[in-house]
């Protein structure tokens, strides 16, 4: 009888500290705040205005590579459809392939985008832009690239 009653002893000392400790970690996730997005990160730690992605629209873009065929060269014209110069536009450069599958993706800055009627292309607000690529990509079988805006900052 007192073996019994010593297990029995333990498995409810072991069921309290397990419901003790399954209760701190409940306490503990409910009062973890959700973390704030990027953009809003952004907005609170510099005094940086964020714009919307759609402020931005891409033209003529395309790719080529370097002599040595190691990098990718991704061209294009960039206009900012607001009145305000824009300092810096984080994008993904995403590549496709024959079956226009992503074969891969790489992050890029375009800096200093001049503001709506006052660009560098043929038209008010557009800025030519060439970004270089990490090596890495397939040149065999990359076959087209696609510009995803991510973040605009203005100053």
């Amino acid at each position: 009888m007192k073996k019994e009653t010593k297990r029995t002893g333990f498995l409810s000392y072991l069921v309290f500290c397990s419901m003790g400790i399954a209760l701190l970690l409940n306490v503990q996730s409910c009062s973890k705040k959700e973390e704030p997005s990027e953009t809003e990160k952004m907005r609170t730690e510099s005094s940086a205005e964020v714009l919307k992605p759609e402020d931005l629209e891409v033209k003529d873009l395309s790719f080529s590579w370097s002599p040595d065929n190691l990098f990718c060269y991704v061209t294009g014209k960039i206009v900012n459809k607001t009145n305000k110069h824009i300092s810096s536009a984080r994008v993904v450069v995403e590549f496709y392939d024959a079956k226009n599958e992503k074969i891969g993706e790489e992050k890029n800055q375009i800096q200093n985008i001049a503001a709506k009627g006052s660009g560098t292309g043929g038209y008010g607000g557009a800025n030519e832009f060439k970004l270089t690529t990490q090596p890495g990509i397939d040149r065999a079988k990359l076959k087209s690239v696609k510009l995803k805006i991510e973040f605009v900052f203005t100053y």
